[in-house]
Formats: structure tokens, sequence, C-alpha cells
């Protein structure tokens, strides 16, 4: 709402001397109260008729809720106030509430002022008219009066935007505190985003470092079961050569036994041929030499299974170290 202009009986007289409104100019006003009583109905419904033509006027009327009916009726409590004789602080009110009206509106000077002219145009002739040999003291007092509430209305109007220019100023100032606290609680916030990039760029870090331990690992991993593969490889030939090993020597130890036979049976008969050791002993010669050469493959048999065998146990140690890995 507009802040109302100090005002006082004081202030209201000094006001008025300045226009030279007289107390001779209220008299002769109010003595014409009767006549301005029933004439001004007819004055302000002629006055809206015309105003209501313009449709910006009507426009800003009606967007606000208003009716012509309703703004006659204010018009024509304004116009009687004029007729009631020398202006006091009840007055000065009534006027101060159509300045906060028209600002509270948007009822601006541009209508507020031409306005005066539908006066000057409407009423006086009627003022005159009632006044007859007084009209031009009556016409010069109802001028002073209006300038009079133009003043009024016009300081009271603008108090009005200026009221409204403070409440934007504060706004504003309100708006400037509260951007400048976002934008502190933005920078922290980038802050701690900035932060929180960082934290993820070290934990990323991080990760690619274990991901990359991890695949050496794997790698390690993926090396000794190769080797623990080849080792199993290894183990299998072993294996199959331990058995072929074996297997040699089984045939070995039948030679052996071929051969002690054949001992025993080349004994018997030499036990039995005793008397045909002349003509045998050519024949007993080369059966101890063919057992001599038995019992050498029998050595050559036994060395190479040991040595086979010593190989399947370093092949077996190597296994266990791999493992260990």
């Amino acid at each position: 709402m507009a802040k109302q202009t100090t005002m006082d009986e004081r202030t209201i007289r000094t006001r008025l001397d300045f226009l030279g409104f007289t107390s001779s100019d209220a008299e002769l006003l109010r003595s014409m109260k009767p006549w301005a009583d029933q004439a001004i109905n007819g004055f302000v419904k002629e006055f809206y008729d015309y105003q209501f033509k313009d449709p910006e006027f009507a426009s800003i009327i009606r967007s606000n809720g208003a009716t012509q009916d309703g703004l006659e009726s204010a018009q024509a409590g304004y116009a009687r106030m004029l007729f009631d004789g020398y202006p006091d602080m009840g007055y000065v009110n009534r006027r101060m509430a159509i300045g906060e009206l028209h600002a509270r509106i948007n009822i601006t000077p541009q209508w507020y002022i031409t306005s005066y002219h539908f006066y000057f145009e409407m009423f006086y002739p009627r003022v005159r008219e009632e006044a007859g040999e007084k009209a031009d003291q009556a016409a010069s007092a109802l001028n002073k009066l209006l300038n009079f509430d133009q003043a009024l209305i016009m300081d009271t109007y603008i108090n009005g935007l200026m009221d409204q220019m403070r409440g934007l100023v504060t706004q504003v100032a309100s708006t400037a505190v509260s951007l400048a606290e976002a934008s502190g609680q933005l920078s922290t916030t980038a802050e701690q985003a900035g932060q929180a990039v960082q934290g993820i760029a070290t934990t990323s870090q991080v990760v690619a470092c274990a991901s990359e331990e991890q695949s050496v690992k794997s790698t390690e991993v993926t090396n000794g079961m190769g080797q623990l593969s080849r080792a199993i490889e290894q183990v299998a030939q072993g294996s199959q050569q331990q058995a072929s090993a074996v297997e040699q020597a089984a045939a070995i130890v039948n030679q052996v036994s071929t051969a002690t036979q054949e001992v025993a049976r080349n004994a018997q008969s030499a036990a039995e041929g005793s008397r045909q050791a002349g003509e045998a002993a050519t024949a007993g010669s080369q059966m101890v030499e063919k057992t001599l050469a038995g019992m050498d493959k029998i050595k050559n048999a036994v060395d190479t299974a040991s040595q086979r065998i010593s190989g399947l146990g370093d092949q077996s140690a190597e296994i266990g170290k791999i493992v260990s890995v």
C-alpha cells in the first residue's frame, strides 16, 4: 500500500493559501451543495460514458474487477466533497485514498490528469449556470480546489510507486544475498565434487594397479599351470619310461632265468657226460662263454634300469619344485 504524504492542518492551509483558496471560496461552494447533491449523478454518468468509450481505459478498469456503476458511485462521492466547505484532514485522507487506489489498479496520470479535462468541459458549465452572478468566482474556487486535489492524489500515487520500487530494491537485495549464498554453496559443492572426482581418480588408479597385479598373478598362474602340465606330461613320460625299464628288466630277468636254466642243463649234461668230457670240452668251453655273456647282459640291463630310475627321480623332484611355485 502506498505510503501517505505527511499532512496536517497547517500543511493543508499552507497549500491552499499558495493556490489562493480562501474561506470565501469555501463558503461559496458550500452554499451550492444542495444543488450539487442533485446534479452530480447526471454528471458522473456522462463522465464515465465518455471514458469507457476508450477500449484501453475500459480494459484496465475491468481487469481489476471494477465496474462503471462502481466508479460512478465513487466519483459522485468525490465530487460532492468539493462542496463540503474548507478542506480538513478527512477531506485530505479521502483524496489520498484515491491516489492509493490509482496506484494499485494502475490508473496512471495519463488517465487521471486528462480526466480533469472532462470536469472543465462537462461540470464547469453546470456550476457556472447554478452560480449565476458569482459564476466566475465559483468556477475559480472549484478550479483551485481541483488543483489542490490533483497535488494530493499525485503525491500519494508517486509515493505508492516509490514504495513499490523500495519493495523491489529490497527483493533484489535479498535475491542478491541469496544468490551470493547459493554461489558460496555452489563453490563448496564444486570443491567437494572436485575432491570426489580426485577420490574416484585415485580409486581408479588403485583398481588399475590391482587389475595389473591380478593380471600379473593370472599370468603367473597360467605359466604355473603350463609348467604343471608339462611336468605332468614329463611324469607321464617318465612313468612310461619306468614301465619300459621295468619291462626291459623283466625281459633281462627272463634272459637270466633262461641262461641259468641253460647253465643247469649244461652242468647236468657235463655230469652225465663226464665220460664224454674230452669230446665235450670244446662244447663246455662254449657254454661257459655263453654263461658269461648272459651275465654281462644281466649286468648291462640292471645298469640301464638303474639309470632310468634315477632319471625318473630327477623328474619327480622337478615336478615338486614346479608345484611348490
